[in-house]
């Protein structure tokens, strides 16, 4: 397997000689791990031996106090004396790791508010980010509910209007979760969520829908419909707008 470590071969001895405080051999260290050794005591600077010595550390500072606090008081007075050379090092550091320094310090933030704040946060990043909410959500439920999965950020196409019911969005922090947020459905649920079998619909007409099968829709509505007419009778002159409220006032009919 590669390492991704490319160096020139020098043995301690030559490094040694040409004044060199690191070395490097090429093999495996007595933890596997491959990288630069010190000259002066041939200790192994690998991956595998920084990570145990930063555990060891942390380890150390838990249990002794006044360790901790030494550690502090050193790194303080280094920062002071070498003020220019650690803003160059912070700046070399930030640019390779700059996801990785932002999302540290977006977790600080983050517990250090309190519950409401939080909650606040959540949502105003949700809603700043639907198109990204919607996709990491719906590769979280395909995971909890074991089905395929391989969409990408593009194939969350976010239209202006409801395509079921044609009513605009509502979305964002004042409006909250309500029937015309938008959400992810899978057409055809057994699919799960692949390229072709998702719309972005209203959380009303998804809600509606669930994981009926378009069959199981039809026989519902045409239930309803015979239901609706047999039990509430109604004059042809009242128009289709009284049959349909009719209908609607037979939707709460628990149907478990």
């Amino acid at each position: 397997m590669s390492t991704g470590i490319i160096m020139d071969i020098i043995t301690r001895k030559e490094a040694k000689e040409k004044g060199l405080k690191r070395y490097f051999l090429g093999t495996k260290c007595t933890l596997g791990g491959i990288g630069e050794r010190l000259t002066s005591s041939s200790g192994c600077l690998c991956e595998i031996h920084k990570a145990k010595a930063a555990k060891y550390v942390r380890d150390k500072c838990d249990r002794d106090p006044e360790y901790r606090q030494r550690r502090v008081d050193i790194v303080k007075k280094y920062r002071h004396d070498n003020k220019e050379q650690c803003v160059i090092s912070g700046k070399r550091f930030y640019d390779k790791e700059e996801q990785t320094v932002r999302n540290k310090r977006s977790r600080t933030w983050y517990n250090n508010k309190s519950e409401p704040e939080r909650l606040k946060y959540s949502k105003h990043k949700y809603y700043k980010n639907l198109q990204r909410s919607l996709f990491n959500s719906a590769k979280q439920r395909a995971k909890r509910l074991k089905v395929l999965f391989d969409l990408t950020l593009d194939d969350i196409i976010i239209p202006e209007v409801c395509p079921v019911f044609g009513q605009p969005f509502k979305w964002g922090i004042e409006f909250g979760k309500n029937d015309y947020s938008p959400s992810l459905d899978r057409i055809i649920p057994e699919k799960g969520y692949v390229k072709g079998n998702v719309v972005v619909i209203s959380w009303l007409a998804n809600r509606l829908k669930s994981d009926a099968t378009l069959e199981q829709l039809k026989q519902i509505c045409t239930y309803y419909e015979s239901n609706t007419i047999s039990c509430c009778p109604i004059n042809a002159a009242s128009g289709s707008e009284n049959v349909a409220n009719a209908g609607v006032d037979l939707l709460p009919i628990d149907m478990s």
